[in-house]
């Protein structure tokens, strides 16, 4: 037999008992209302019913109507749904509880109207000969609740596995196959403790920038200001978003300090990171750090820089020469003792030193007289011919030569 004939016929047995009050059809109404099973108020179509909470042990299936057409004899389209002819007329009458209301075959009644027993209420509740109003602490399921004392537009939400009809039914706003889900990181809703959108709290990842705190713990940046987590900064005294230490590192923050957490080498001042650590500079790191120019040369700690390599001032360059930032080849005209000159610009592949100038050899002066690492002055008893001599040690200032020139 099918739900809507079910529920037909279970509405005109009941209408039938009202009509000839409770004569030869051998039904009772009051009898069907008092023996309800609590069954036929847990929201699921379940032990016998041909409809949600209807029909079978239940009361019988309201049957959905348009207009007079859609109703059986004796029934009348009212709101959408069809009722007895007895439950529109203004009158207590057959078995309502009051008027138009109560009994199995009128609607339930409002707050404040008479009642028999529950089943006359729309809260369920019958206190005294009266229906009193749903509460969300009445321990019934009634007015909008999706559940007992829970969910609807007034209670607050259900608890995990509660009905629910849907997400503002549930304390975790999650509703899934009509039951309250637990919370989780991936629901895409704030709850279960979080601060934000599936973040913070005690169970979530950190929130980004943007996102609602309640202390530091909650913010990836480490920085919870006005209840909002704020964005990592250099200066925020927290290592955090790119940073590899506190603001310092990664892409975004000046370099840390020898010592300090590193990725790589840019994320150092020394340049070198090893063991996730900055190291102090070496002049055997491979690396231009420290007060260093260049890669282990230049600066105040490391050998000087060979030609070509990069300088900061003449210091750094075993040359003595920086130009553009460059260590020159030494010259004969650089203004400088380097290569193998004697002394400045003189000696050695250069030309000779003049007086009181460096020397290795007497060949490197132009009196050509080396002594002690200086070049002489031209002498007239130095058997050389130098200076102003016409021969060896004669002629020019010293005693004529006698004519001959040796």
């Amino acid at each position: 037999m099918g739900a809507g004939v079910h529920a037909v016929r279970l509405m005109g047995c009941a209408l039938l008992c009202i009509l000839l009050f409770r004569a030869a059809s051998g039904c009772n109404p009051t009898d069907i209302v008092n023996s309800i099973p609590e069954s036929c108020f847990d929201g699921q179509m379940n032990r016998g019913e041909t409809g949600l909470d209807c029909g079978g042990p239940c009361a019988p299936c309201r049957v959905a109507c348009q207009g007079v057409g859609d109703c059986l004899a004796g029934t009348a389209c009212r709101d959408g749904w069809c009722e007895s002819v007895l439950c529109l007329d203004g009158v207590r009458n057959g078995d309502e509880s009051d008027v138009d209301c109560g009994g199995p075959g009128c609607r339930p009644c409002a707050a404040g109207n008479a009642c028999r027993d529950l089943g006359d209420c729309a809260s369920r509740i019958c206190t005294g000969g009266a229906c009193v109003a749903a509460t969300c602490t009445d321990g019934v399921r009634n007015a909008s609740e999706s559940d007992t004392d829970c969910g609807g537009q007034t209670c607050a939400g259900c608890a995990v596995n509660g009905l629910c009809q849907a997400e503002g039914d549930c304390e975790s706003g999650v509703c899934l196959e009509g039951r309250c889900a637990p919370p989780n990181c991936s629901d895409t809703v704030s709850n279960g403790g979080e601060t934000g959108v599936d973040c913070g709290g005690p169970r979530c990842i950190p929130c980004v920038a943007g996102q609602a705190c309640v202390e530091s713990l909650d913010c990836l940046s480490g920085t919870c200001s006005a209840s909002v987590c704020a964005a990592a900064t250099c200066k925020d005294l927290y290592a955090n978003g790119r940073e590899t230490d506190v603001d310092c590192g990664g892409s975004d923050c000046p370099a840390c300090a020898d010592g300090l957490a590193c990725e790589q080498g840019a994320h150092c001042r020394s340049k070198v990171c090893k063991g996730h650590i900055c190291q102090v500079p070496t002049c055997e790191d491979g690396v231009a750090n420290g007060t260093e120019s260049d890669a282990d040369c230049g600066g105040t700690t490391c050998a000087k820089c060979a030609d070509g390599r990069v300088c900061k001032g003449p210091k750094d360059c075993t040359s003595g020469v920086c130009k553009g930032k460059v260590c020159q080849v030494p010259n004969c005209n650089d203004s400088v003792k380097n290569g193998d000159e004697t002394d400045e610009d003189c000696g050695g592949p250069c030309g000779n030193c003049g007086t009181g100038k460096g020397c290795r050899t007497d060949g490197d002066c132009s009196s050509q007289v080396c002594s002690g690492g200086k070049c002489s002055a031209p002498s007239c008893s130095d058997g050389i011919r130098n200076g102003s001599e016409s021969g060896r040690d004669c002629g020019g200032s010293c005693f004529p030569c006698g004519g001959v020139l040796p």
